[in-house]
C-alpha cells in the first residue's frame, strides 16, 4: 500500500468521526501493522497529515487529532487565570513584596496544567507585575526594591525531604505504595514544583523511593529503617535470583501466574523494563512462560504448553466491557477521575497496555478525556447522546467553573 493511499484513509477516518477530535491515533506500530507497511512508509503517510494540521504529534501521546474547541479553551483558562491573578494582586491576596503559591499549588486550584499556569503569568511578569527567581519561584515586585526578592521563609526542599523520610521510616509510606503527587505534595509544603523534586531527588539517591519517569508517579521502594546496604537500587540479577528462590520454595507455585510486571515492577522499585531483564533468563530456561495481554505464569512440567486457568478473560475486551459497565451505572460519574492505568492493572491483574488499550476505545467515543498528567476522567454518561468531551474549564463572567465542553 502506498503512502498516498494511507494518507487518504487516515484523512478519511478524521474526517468521518472515526478519529474524533482530541483523540489520539493508534500507535504508528499498530497503524503500521494494520496497513501491513514498513513504520519508514507510515511516517511518510503521516508527514502530510501533520503539514496540514490534520493531525499533531504530541511528545510522551503520539498523533493527535487537534480539537478547536479545546484550543479555545485553555486561551480562556489563561485570560481567566491572569484576571484572578490580577484581583488577587489588587485587594492584597497577593501581597507586595511575597511569593505567590507554587506553579503545581496553582494548578491544582484552578484544575488546568503548570504550563497552562506559566503562560497566565507571563504577561504579567512582562509588566513588572511579577517576576520569577528559580529556584524559588514567582514572586510580587515591591516598586520601592524592584530588584530584591522577598526572603524565601517556605519549606525548603531539606526540610520536606526530612518529613518524607520518616514517613517512609515509620510506615506511612510501606515499600511498594504510591507516594501522594507533586502537585499533592507541593499543596501539603507550600512549595513549588521544583522544590518537591528537589526533595525526593535526595530520596531516590538512597534508593529509598522510584519515580516513573513518564507518570512522574513515586512509589515507596523500602523503609527508611532498613539495612544501609540496601541504599541502591535494585538490579534485574538479584530480582532473578528472588524470582528463583520463590519458585523453589513454592512462593510461585508450578501451575500459577506471577503477580503482573506493574505489581512487582512496584515492589522492587524498578521500571518494567528491569522486570523482563530479570524474568527473560527463567523463561529461556522453560520455568517461566509469557502470554500477551494475559501476564507470565509458572511451566507446568507436566504441562509446559497448557498455562494455568483464571485469566483467560483478562483481555482487552473484557477490561472495556467493565469499566464500560461501570461509567453506565455511575460508578465513574461524569467530571469523576478513573483509577490509575496503574491501580486498575493492579486490579485485573494485567499490564498496563492492556488498561491502556481498552480505555483508548473510550476515548474514541469521547466517553473519557485524558487531564493533567495524563489522568483520565470520565466525560458523560452512555445514556447521552453521541458527542466528544473535551477537558475543558471554562471561564464564566471572569470566574473558572467546572465543566464540560461537547463537540
Amino acid at each position: 500500500m502506498t503512502p498516498e493511499l494511507i494518507t487518504k484513509i487516515i484523512k478519511g477516518r478524521v474526517a468521518d468521526g472515526t478519529y474524533g477530535r482530541g483523540t489520539v491515533l493508534p500507535a504508528e506500530k499498530t497503524l503500521a501493522a494494520e496497513f501491513g507497511v514498513s513504520h519508514w512508509t507510515l511516517r511518510q503517510a503521516l508527514q502530510p497529515l501533520k503539514d496540514t494540521g490534520v493531525v499533531q504529534a504530541i511528545s510522551g501521546r503520539g498523533n493527535l487529532v487537534p480539537d478547536p474547541q479545546a484550543a479555545q479553551s485553555a486561551a480562556r483558562q489563561v485570560q481567566g487565570i491572569i484576571k484572578i491573578i490580577r484581583e488577587r494582586l489588587a485587594d492584597g491576596t497577593y501581597a507586595v513584596g511575597t511569593w505567590l503559591p507554587g506553579t503545581s499549588v496553582l494548578a491544582a486550584e484552578f484544575d488546568v496544567s503548570p504550563n497552562t499556569v506559566q503562560a497566565a503569568l507571563r504577561p504579567l511578569k512582562q509588566e513588572k507585575l511579577l517576576a520569577a527567581l528559580n529556584p524559588q519561584g514567582t514572586y510580587v515586585i515591591d516598586p520601592q526594591h524592584p530588584c530584591a526578592p522577598p526572603p524565601d521563609t517556605r519549606s525548603h526542599h531539606v526540610a520536606i525531604e526530612k518529613v518524607i523520610r520518616e514517613r517512609l521510616r515509620n510506615g506511612t509510606y510501606p515499600p511498594g505504595s504510591r507516594l501522594p503527587t507533586y502537585a499533592e505534595l507541593a499543596s501539603e509544603f507550600g512549595a513549588g514544583h521544583t522544590t518537591i523534586s528537589n526533595a525526593l531527588q535526595l530520596l531516590r539517591k538512597e534508593g529509598l523511593v522510584s519515580e516513573r519517569q513518564r507518570s512522574k508517579r513515586v512509589y515507596a521502594v523500602r523503609s527508611a529503617s532498613e539495612h544501609p546496604g540496601a541504599d541502591r537500587n535494585v538490579t534485574g540479577e538479584e530480582i532473578e535470583q528472588i524470582a528463583r528462590s520463590r519458585l523453589s520454595n513454592g512462593t510461585y507455585a508450578v501451575g500459577t501466574w506471577l503477580p503482573s510486571a506493574t505489581t512487582l515492577a512496584a515492589e522492587f522499585g524498578v521500571v518494567h523494563a528491569t522486570i523482563r531483564e530479570a524474568l527473560a533468563p527463567l523463561k529461556g530456561e522453560k520455568l517461566l512462560a509469557s502470554l500477551e495481554t494475559l501476564g507470565t505464569y509458572v511451566v507446568d512440567p507436566q504441562q509446559p504448553g497448557v498455562p494455568p486457568p483464571g485469566r483467560t478473560s483478562r483481555t482487552v475486551a473484557y477490561v472495556g466491557k467493565v469499566l464500560r459497565e461501570r461509567l453506565r451505572d455511575g460508578t465513574y460519574p461524569p467530571g469523576s477521575r478513573l483509577p490509575t492505568n496503574v491501580e486498575l492493572a493492579t486490579e485485573f491483574d494485567v499490564g498496563v497496555n492492556t488498561i491502556s488499550r481498552a480505555i483508548n476505545r473510550f476515548r474514541g467515543e469521547g466517553l473519557v478525556f485524558s487531564g493533567l498528567h495524563f489522568r483520565v476522567y470520565a466525560a458523560r454518561p452512555l445514556s447521552e447522546s453521541p458527542g466528544l468531551a473535551s477537558n475543558a474549564t471554562r471561564v464564566l463572567d471572569g470566574d473558572l467553573k467546572r465543566g464540560f465542553d461537547h463537540a
